[in-house]
């Protein structure tokens, strides 16, 4: 992307005030955020690239709930947590074919790898890496692991790895992580954020063992790594942290937040995005001088 632009993609823009409602009244407990419903409602959603320098959007496709993507050789890949795939679009933003496997459920993050793709499966507690033609070349079922295996509601949570999840609703609560984003550390490892756990997690690619990493984290998102440093977003601590490769504090980023959903860090201009979901907005901060300028986008999204 040119330094002036930015790709992102708005998950709701339709019905919002039906998925605000329902998680304020189904969240349980102090530190448990989520619902029980599953919802049939159209929620939209935009894929769109943003003019920085205009603060406006210059082009748009509708996607059926698009979540994370990553940029490709012409164009961009992009998942669809409603419709469980995969798109690819060319750089006109016309969809041109889509990636979809029966483990698909609820896709939140993707990034490219050597052999394809790594993209949470979030329905169904699971990290998985896809070919390009569908297939799967590697899984990771939390709920396979005891301490991952109860519901927020203390319920045990069994999945049938043979079923066909892409037309399975499951919701927030029924979940055991939530399982959200993840990225590899190396060619061995995985670094991922579980939602309900509120940690980031190690996870062995050859012999599927876990290793905590943090903890205190609330409702974490979107896992980033960077040359030195790895950036996560701690979505209901309002608050962007940036960590040292051994995941020590380096850097807290707070602010009159509500909701950070994702960040990203562009190391050749210094600025951080952070997108701040509930007050429809995303923050850029210059790193070198501390100034913080916004870019507003519809109350309805």
């Amino acid at each position: 992307m040119s330094k002036n632009k930015l790709a992102v993609t708005f998950n709701v823009t339709k019905n919002l005030n039906i998925l605000t409602k329902d998680w304020k009244k189904h969240s349980c407990g102090s530190r448990i955020s989520g619902t029980n419903s599953k919802h049939k409602e159209n929620f939209g959603g935009l894929f769109a690239i943003l003019d920085l320098s205009e603060k406006k959007i210059i082009k748009k496709v509708q996607l059926s709930q698009p979540t994370g993507f990553v940029i490709s050789e012409d164009g961009f890949f992009v998942n669809s947590m409603k419709e469980n795939c995969i798109y690819r679009l060319s750089a006109s933003l016309k969809v041109k074919d889509r990636i979809t496997n029966p483990l698909f459920n609820d896709l939140h993050t993707i990034a490219k790898t050597t052999r394809g793709f790594l993209v949470t499966s979030t329905g169904i507690d699971t990290i998985l890496e896809v070919g390009r033609n569908s297939e799967t070349l590697w899984s990771h079922w939390l709920t396979d692991e005891k301490k991952y295996s109860k519901t927020p509601g203390g319920s045990k949570r069994i999945l049938s790895k043979d079923l066909d999840h892409r037309n399975c609703s499951y919701s927030t609560l029924e979940q055991t992580t939530h399982v959200n984003s993840a990225a590899y550390k190396d060619e061995n490892s995985i670094i991922a954020t579980l939602f309900h756990q509120g940690i980031v997690l190690e996870v062995d690619r050859n012999t599927g063992r876990t290793k905590k990493l943090t903890n205190g984290l609330w409702c974490p998102h979107s896992i980033r790594q960077y040359k030195n440093s790895w950036l996560l977003s701690d979505s209901r601590n309002n608050s962007t942290i940036l960590f040292n490769r051994d995941f020590t504090t380096k850097k807290v980023f707070k602010g009159d937040f509500d909701w950070v959903q994702d960040a990203l860090l562009d190391e050749k201009s210094g600025r951080l995005f952070i997108a701040d979901s509930n007050k429809h907005r995303i923050v850029v901060i210059n790193l070198a001088t501390g100034l913080c300028e916004e870019i507003r986008y519809s109350r309805k999204w």
